[in-house]
């Protein structure tokens, strides 16, 4: 795990824990405030899910948040509906092709030890409950538990289920009880659509693939636009063939595609 990434989560437990202690502390006078940063992740996470769900997870998914924050949802929503009004009758693949999310959203796996399974089954595990509460668990499925020693969680909203599962296996390590965390990956390759902060522009690189999909698809058509202050330009377009050179803008362009979990066939090389 990156040292960002760790940050992020302990940060998400410090927060959690300060839900505990303003929920449970004594009644004084004047009640105690909630930090300001749980506050703003409360009210982000009581937004999801959003109307526009493809914005939504392009959001989650670049920024690398645990939820898609207000700023980041709404400038991907301008500059997609900008892109696609513009350029949606010549590049029809605009409005047929959506972005695509690499993983489930919003559930992720809990593996516990022998102690917490059996305080699961009698309904007596609270150590995750402050984790539980500030994600807004909607259901944990203890079908596995028996032979697996494994739960399902499930959230309310679209979650980033990287970061939550890294949020539950660092509390498992400071109190035991976790011992690993998975998440479902959605394998195979496709057709996508990347967004990308460059500099002040919203960028998008539309992939139309084909050729063996989901496999490992053999065939890619990219069109590279940019959007800044209102304005969607066509970068350009090439179709990625063996022995044709990629384009000068290439190599900003694919940013986003290189950042993406899936087959890259040599397109990120050197990378």
């Amino acid at each position: 795990m990156s040292a960002v990434k760790t940050a992020y989560t302990l940060l998400i437990l410090a927060l959690a824990g300060s839900l505990v202690l303003v929920s449970c502390g004594r009644s004084v006078d004047p009640e105690p405030e909630p930090p300001d940063d749980l506050v703003d992740l409360q009210n982000q996470l009581a937004e999801s899910p959003r109307d526009n769900e493809e914005a939504e997870l392009m959001a989650l998914w670049m920024v690398g948040k645990v939820v898609a924050y207000t700023r980041d949802y709404n400038r991907i929503v301008d500059a997609l509906n900008i892109v696609r009004q513009t350029y949606s009758d010549s590049v029809p693949q605009l409005d047929s092709i959506q972005f695509a999310y690499p993983f489930q959203p919003s559930e992720i796996i809990v593996l516990v030890d022998s102690a917490a399974r059996a305080k699961l089954r009698i309904g007596a595990y609270t150590d995750w409950d402050s984790l539980n509460s500030l994600f807004r668990v909607t259901d944990i499925d203890t079908t596995d538990l028996g032979i697996s020693q494994q739960v399902q969680l499930s959230f309310l909203g679209r979650l980033n289920p990287d970061l939550l599962a890294d949020s539950y296996w660092d509390l498992g390590q400071l109190r035991g009880g976790i011992t690993g965390t998975g998440i479902y990956v959605n394998v195979g390759d496709q057709s996508n659509l990347y967004p990308w902060e460059v500099g002040t522009f919203m960028t998008f690189l539309l992939r139309r693939a084909d050729g063996d999909c989901p496999a490992g698809c053999i065939n890619s058509h990219f069109w590279y636009f940019r959007v800044s202050e209102g304005h969607a330009e066509l970068v350009g377009d090439f179709e990625a063939e063996d022995g044709v050179p990629f384009p000068d803008w290439w190599d900003v362009a694919n940013a986003g595609f290189c950042e993406y979990f899936h087959y890259r066939h040599g397109y990120c090389d050197g990378l």
